[in-house]
């Protein structure tokens, strides 16, 4: 029996029925079976456009679940997982077309936004990064026939989840509220080290040839290991 596709009214493409508890076997940097847990965001990129067509570019959604080693090797003793996932989707108003007909719209590639926020993460771990949560796995296969877009590219990335408080929001999901604490309610000593490190961690950035904006990055500060954590939203590779 297929899925049941996105309800036109809430654009959930990715029902808890057909995702929570689904196990995913990935196969690069660190070959490893994992366990999908809850979605905690999710967003979209529809395109509608004859234009958009035209120049092949493909609509996809971005998603984010806790998820649960279940076995393979990972040199690390985290216990605490994060898997993002970027699905390639229909074109708007297909959503509910035969398979058949979704399925000529598969493409092979990854999007360029989604391989080079790949590529960033990649970039981020072969060099060492200390700050961003670190990239434990992560591999990019079809769909299959009971997907969105029958042998359309999906792009699975897990890595460890971001601790600490909330120190800054991004502007790219606004409907999140926090009560995390604000940066100038730490004392001096605390706001210099978090100055200095958040200086450190965009050096490393840049060592890795990474982009980052501002405003689409939540910053996360433990303070009783004094870390400093990132959580992207557009983390792009690019050449410096």
């Amino acid at each position: 029996m297929s899925p049941p596709l996105p309800n036109a009214t809430t654009l959930n493409f990715f029902p808890d029925e057909i995702w929570s508890g689904k196990e995913i076997h990935l196969t690069e940097r660190y070959p490893s079976i994992w366990k999908l847990g809850k979605n905690v965001d999710q967003n979209w990129y529809r395109l509608v456009s004859e234009k958009d067509i035209r120049e092949k570019r493909t609509p996809h959604a971005v998603a984010g679940f806790d998820c649960t080693y279940i076995g393979g090797l990972i040199p690390d003793n985290a216990t605490s997982f994060h898997v993002t996932i970027l699905m390639q989707l229909p074109y708007h108003g297909t959503e509910f077309h035969p398979a058949s007909v979704r399925a000529r719209q598969a493409s092979e590639k990854p999007c360029y936004h989604a391989q080079a926020r790949l590529d960033a993460l990649i970039s981020i771990a072969d060099h060492g990064c200390r700050f961003p949560p670190r990239l434990m796995a992560h591999s990019t296969q079809k769909q299959d026939e009971n997907g969105l877009v029958p042998g359309g590219w999906i792009v699975y990335c897990v890595h460890t989840r971001t601790r600490g408080v909330l120190l800054m929001k991004s502007h790219l999901c606004p409907s999140i509220r926090t009560r995390g604490a604000i940066f100038f309610d730490y004392p001096r000593e605390s706001r210099d080290l978090i100055r200095s490190l958040v200086k450190a961690a965009y050096n490393e950035l840049e060592s890795a040839k990474v982009s980052i904006r501002n405003e689409e990055v939540d910053l996360y500060w433990d303070e009783c290991s004094s870390e400093l954590q990132y959580c992207y939203w557009n983390v792009l590779a690019i050449s410096l």
